[in-house]
């Protein structure tokens, strides 16, 4: 490795970071190279924050659940769905389910820092700037200029892009990937970086990032995409949507979360019941055998809840998405309950308002099926709209 680790806790230095190590907080990173990529992610399966050629970076204290670095020089890209703090000198950067870019360094004999924001929004507070910094914007800051907010340019996509492509091969060959032509990989990821970076609500362009990723086994990025490549999917386009939910399956099949792929790909099937004769399921490594019994999308205390909807019982199956929501197993098929039953029950404030965590959730999870969000979509529209329709129940 060409990145040592100074501990804070006894100040002895770690000549090579390695793979999986474990980092604490007042840890000090350096690399004094200019071609080397480091990745660090707080949980499985998201892509974390990339640093890249020289830095300096602490791991920094925080009470929040959210990501808090100090970078001290270097470049940093990053694309978390976890919530991330990063102070650069005397600036302060919040954000959450985002992505962007901190770079700094010298022009002549001057310090520069850019912040690159891509995707969502970050906070940005620093002692000549407080404001929110949204998609397509640059904040510069140099210490003989005062800090300006720029467009975004193609320079800085391209550096980004080309990052992303290294992390994601670095992945590859760690899986144990022989990939026999690094050079149209890298070509090939780094055009399709360049487009969602360009396109951030595009997501046919996403879900082809993704399935690349799926095909040389990185699954936690391709994830990533395809949470906002879902998001950003017309509920009319029934094959994108089935396309997304295949490519999820593989993803989530490479991390050895067999249940979760095989609802997937029944969730693929309520979309398009061909879809598994349409794509090319060699690429994605997808062993889908159509005769297998499929993991049902609900868990079983679930299934007896919505059998109780579907009986009228609704305050007994109320009561049962309850109890699961007090034991922080819920997900998004609960909020969906919820909003089922009170509608019945005539408590549209309510209804409103799981019908809304319904929709969120599953942007995160994906279980709800077609239908099911149909019918969460409508109770709120309607109940913006002041007009509530007793009868679209599902």
């Amino acid at each position: 490795s060409e990145i040592k680790c100074i501990r804070f806790a006894d100040f002895s230095e770690v000549p090579e970071v390695t793979v999986g190590m474990t980092l604490t907080v007042g840890d000090l990173l350096i690399s004094e190279v200019d071609d080397v990529v480091m990745a660090i992610s707080y949980k499985p399966g998201d892509p974390g924050m990339i640093f890249s050629g020289r830095f300096r970076v602490v791991i920094a204290p925080t009470s929040n659940q959210e990501v808090a670095l100090n970078l001290l020089s270097g470049n940093v890209d990053v694309q978390t769905d976890t919530a991330t703090a990063i102070s650069s000198g005397e600036t302060l950067l919040g954000s959450g389910r985002t992505q962007y870019a901190i770079r700094v360094y010298r022009l002549g004999e001057a310090p520069v820092q850019d912040v690159v924001v891509y995707d969502g929004e970050i906070s940005y507070r620093s002692p000549e700037m407080n404001q929110i910094v949204g998609v397509g914007q640059k904040v510069r800051t140099a210490r003989s200029k005062t800090t300006r907010l720029l467009p975004v340019e193609s320079e800085d996509i391209k550096a980004t892009a080309e990052i992303y492509s290294r992390a994601c091969i670095g992945k590859s060959l760690l899986a144990g990937e022989s990939l026999q032509d690094l050079t149209a990989v890298y070509s090939n990821l780094t055009q399709l970086y360049y487009q969602v970076l360009t396109s951030p609500n595009d997501p046919k362009v996403r879900q082809e990032l993704a399935k690349k990723q799926v095909s040389i086994r990185v699954p936690d990025h391709a994830l990533y995409q395809l949470a906002r490549a879902e998001k950003y999917s017309p509920e009319t386009d029934h094959f994108l949507k089935a396309e997304i939910y295949v490519t999820k399956g593989a993803a989530y099949s490479q991390l050895k979360m067999n249940d979760r792929s095989a609802e997937l790909y029944q969730k693929a099937r309520s979309y398009d019941s061909e879809i598994f004769d349409k794509m090319d399921l060699k690429s994605l490594r997808v062993e889908y055998d159509p005769k297998r019994e499929i993991v049902p999308v609900a868990r079983d205390d679930q299934k007896r809840y919505l059998d109780l909807l579907d009986k009228g019982d609704f305050k007994a199956a109320i009561a049962g998405f309850e109890k699961r929501i007090r034991s922080n197993n819920a997900n998004s098929i609960d909020s969906y309950g919820l909003a089922y039953g009170y509608m019945n029950l005539k408590d549209d404030k309510l209804a409103a308002k799981y019908a809304s965590n319904a929709l969120t959730l599953n942007e995160k999870d994906g279980r709800l099926l077609p239908k099911q969000i149909e019918f969460c979509k409508k109770i709120v529209d309607s109940l913006k709209s002041g007009k509530i329709n007793r009868y679209d129940r599902r």
